[in-house]
């Protein structure tokens, strides 16, 4: 093609997406369960359109806007000229719809455990995109997971998922020296602002706690019995690309039990989970990251004296119990030390948990020497360097210059090397740890393997 033709191509382009338009009517085709007024609140905003180029836009938003919620196998879009308008356009979406059931076995893999899971759900019963869903799963760990639950996207809104869960847990806590049975009842409702995507959430959990052994340590027999947990949970998630190499991630998760809503346990639980990608070395190979977290539990007489008058029963004397604690330590957050190894510990050696803590970490991550090795492997395997820390207390946060000195100094400081493999939704970590500072907790030296899907 000419230099001449090619101008001329881009000009008549130009002219095209800037021509004033009028969109007269937008249709699907290949619906059967699907209602009309879920369609339409997901696509009338297309005929708001006033330029082809925004024409387009919408009709790709509109793609989007339909596949995710996950109602459809295909989704695809096309534009046509309506003749009878002058200027006048239509859109026109192809969709398949999801089979009445889906599911079947699968494997998952987990925090140094995979499970074998077996679901069973039912598509878009009424046709307002909700999901009617039974799930099955046992782990290499011997835990059990069994859930039936019920969704669907408030508004038609995809991203305003209502839930309501009912679902058994039977885990076991070896750290801790404790097995624990949960029936829990959940209502959660998801919604997006301007700070990023919230989801609001009452549960309600019966909790059986039972030691592990027919001979127990104190501190397992002293967190065991039949307890109730009423909690209502805000969780906010905040993603934000700080500039064209640095991409920030954010988690803040608060917690109220009991206070008012009932149940065995009051407190207010707080975490804060952050990372800081930094991608401007990737012409040398290197991509560095820095992650953190920190959490603090007001319980009983630590509540702000407000709340405490106000919610707190008179006659309250449980304040937590351990699976709802902290635990630090081990291949996930504080590497280089022994699982929930870090913070206080009661007989035998067992973890009991504590009220407030933080950790932190920084990597950098380089890219595998050349080789044959690389085209193929060059994207998900990386070596990888660390240094982290951390401290756990059984003390509940304050203000004061002295407990924020000691808490920070107090801690148990630890570096390695080693090698990380991206699964997608999962990794694996194999490193070589070098513990540098211990405070509390047993440090292991030495190599480690780790396989997750949630790492500090």
């Amino acid at each position: 093609m000419s230099e001449d033709t090619q101008e001329v191509a881009i000009q008549l382009l130009t002219d095209l997406f800037e021509e004033k338009i009028k969109v007269t009517k937008v249709e699907v085709s290949g619906v059967k369960r699907t209602s009309d007024w879920l369609l339409a609140k997901n696509l009338k905003f297309i005929l708001n359109s006033t330029s082809f180029e925004e024409f387009l836009e919408k009709c790709n938003e509109g793609n989007g806007l339909l596949s995710a919620l996950n109602i459809f196998k295909s989704v695809s879009s096309s534009v046509h000229v309506d003749e009878h308008v002058e200027n006048g356009y239509k859109a026109h979406f192809e969709l398949e719809e999801k089979g009445w059931i889906s599911g079947g076995p699968g494997v998952q893999l987990g925090q140094n455990e995979g499970s074998l899971h077996g679901d069973l759900a039912l598509n878009n019963m009424t046709g307002f995109g909700d999901r009617l869903s039974v799930a099955s799963s046992r782990s290499t760990h011997g835990t059990k997971y069994h859930f039936l639950q019920y969704s669907f996207p408030l508004g038609a809104r995809f991203y305003q998922p209502f839930t309501f869960r009912v679902s058994q847990n039977d885990s076991d806590l070896t750290t801790c020296g404790i097995s624990q049975l949960n029936r829990d009842v959940l209502i959660e409702q998801g919604f997006l602002s301007s700070f990023g995507r919230h989801t609001l959430a009452f549960g309600s959990k019966w909790m059986h706690l039972s030691p592990l052994t027919n001979n127990p340590p104190f501190s397992a027999r002293m967190e065991s019995g039949h307890f109730l947990n009423n909690s209502l949970t805000h969780t906010l998630m905040m993603r934000r690309k700080l500039s064209h190499t640095t991409l920030g991630v954010a988690t803040l998760t608060s917690q109220a039990s009991g206070l008012g809503l009932g149940g065995s346990f009051n407190y207010i639980k707080n975490v804060l989970e952050t990372s800081l990608t930094y991608i401007g070395l990737q012409s040398l190979g290197l991509q560095l990251k820095f992650s953190g977290r920190v959490g603090a539990i007001l319980a009983g007489e630590n509540l702000p004296r407000p709340i405490k008058d106000r919610f707190l029963p008179k006659d309250a004397t449980l304040t937590t119990c351990l699976p709802d604690r902290f635990l630090l330590g081990g291949v996930y957050d504080v590497r280089g030390f022994k699982q929930h190894s870090v913070g206080p510990s009661g007989d035998n050696g067992l973890a009991v948990g504590g009220h407030t803590f933080w950790a932190a970490a920084a990597h950098i991550y380089s890219r595998l020497p050349l080789g044959p090795w690389v085209d193929r492997f060059g994207n998900m395997i990386k070596l990888h360097g660390w240094i982290n820390a951390g401290n756990l207390t059984p003390d509940a946060f304050s203000p004061t210059p002295q407990f924020i000195q000691g808490f920070i100094s107090n801690c148990n400081v630890a570096c390695g090397l080693g090698v990380s493999l991206d699964l997608g939704r999962a990794a694996v970590e194999v490193n070589y740890n070098i513990p540098i500072k211990t405070t509390q907790g047993c440090a292991a030296p030495g190599l480690a393997f780790a396989l997750g899907v949630n790492f500090l």
